[in-house]
């Protein structure tokens, strides 16, 4: 045998158990497994009984309600909050006078992501309309003043923080663009994020607080998100 296929049977010396094909590095024969060989645990249906859909919560994280003070709440009552304004009432759709302009901004700048021409040319028919039917302003002026609103939407605790980006190694003779160019990079604090939407009372028991298992009348887990998986659960088990 020679050195080149002696150093050929090292570099291919792990072997899938399922089909035999042969990998350099443990973590390629991983990636593989994974992929063509995954493997789903359907564990043993637990309480439920009878090929019954089946729900478990983990026993050591109960996610129970705290008001603002940090004073447990009775499940039956509702935590003390700041109460959003009616939304018949136009301080309910502020910065935006009242709910038609706020429709009309959420269809043209996220449904359909109109350009700047766009967005003009639709407030110019608008207005002419409006004239034809004795007067009336226009929910904007132009999209100068619809983009005004969008960002003068509040922010709660979490606003954006911007940071000017460019490149700042030694350039060579013929930079290529990106290299000369300075980029806006906007982040905010994840965390705040995830504390404002678990204040925010529309999200209230519109999703799952602790590590969960589910199964299906087949006996079969359903892993639907993160708090669904082993890993979470086994991750909660040994911190409890």
């Amino acid at each position: 045998m020679s050195d080149s296929d002696s150093d050929l049977i090292l570099l291919t010396s792990f072997y899938c158990p399922e089909c035999k094909q042969a990998f350099r590095s443990p973590g390629g024969l991983t990636c593989h497994k994974n992929i063509k060989h995954p493997v789903i645990s359907f564990r043993p249906q637990i309480g439920g009984g009878g090929g019954e859909h089946h729900f478990e919560t983990h026993q050591h994280f109960r996610a129970d309600h705290y008001n603002i003070h940090g004073r447990p709440v009775p499940a039956d009552k509702s935590p003390e909050s700041i109460p959003e304004p009616p939304i018949h009432l136009p301080e309910a759709w502020y910065p935006f006078d009242k709910r038609s302009t706020f429709d009309w901004s959420h269809f043209f700048y996220i449904e359909l992501k109109a350009s700047n021409g766009k967005i003009n040319k639709a407030l110019d028919i608008l207005q002419a309309q409006l004239l034809e039917v004795g007067g009336g302003q226009t929910p904007f002026r132009n999209t100068k003043d619809l983009y005004a609103a969008i960002d003068s939407i509040r922010e709660e605790n979490t606003p954006w923080i911007t940071y000017n980006v460019k490149y700042t190694r030694e350039l060579p003779d013929n930079p290529p663009l990106w290299m000369m160019e300075v980029y806006e990079f906007c982040v905010r604090d994840t965390l705040n994020v995830l504390i404002e939407q678990l204040k925010t009372e529309a999200f209230r028991d519109q999703f799952n607080y602790t590590p969960y298992r589910e199964w299906n009348t087949r006996n079969e887990r359903i892993y639907s998100n993160l708090l669904s998986g082993d890993w979470i659960w086994d991750t909660a088990r040994s911190r409890a």
